[in-house]
């Protein structure tokens, strides 16, 4: 099955970096290592997620053997939209709203009018989502799909032939 809106790793990596800091004590420096250990993250592309984090001032860091990163802005103002910028997904939904899509349809497409509302509407929506309410939202799909992941991982271990 092909997923609608899929959202990109490195925003995955990035929401988990920002849930781990914002729980964080004031002034308390996380390393990257740390959150891609805790969280089996891949390291090179979760200090990519935090480089452009610090770039658009979502979170500092220091160097050091007791570096690490802090979050220097507030999540209940954040929103969705915003982090999605920070680390380098475009809003829009198609080529052709780029100028330089270079689609060979554009001239006889009939559908640029509709998706452009909903490229607007989907747009309204990711700004009014704040960062803080994704993580203070608590799903009863939660459960569901982490006891799926893991018979699925049972499975998986069972189906391996003994030495």
């Amino acid at each position: 099955m092909v997923s609608m809106l899929k959202i990109a790793r490195e925003m995955e990596y990035a929401l988990v970096a920002l849930k781990v800091l914002g729980k964080a004590r004031p002034a308390e420096l996380i390393s990257v290592r740390s959150i891609c250990e805790e969280y089996q993250l891949p390291f090179d592309a979760t200090s990519h997620a935090m480089q452009k984090l610090k770039h658009a001032a979502i979170v500092r860091s220091a160097k050091g053997p007791s570096g690490g990163y802090q979050l220097i802005r507030d999540l209940e103002g954040l929103s969705l939209m915003e982090l999605l910028e920070a680390v380098g997904i475009s809003g829009q939904l198609m080529g052709c709203m780029d100028h330089a899509c270079g689609c060979s349809l554009v001239g006889t497409c009939n559908i640029i009018s509709p998706l452009v509302v909903l490229n607007q509407r989907l747009t309204e929506f990711y700004k009014s989502i704040k960062v803080q309410e994704l993580f203070d939202a608590q799903s009863p799909q939660e459960k569901l799909i982490k006891m799926r992941f893991a018979e699925h991982m049972a499975a998986a271990d069972s189906e391996v032939p003994a030495l």
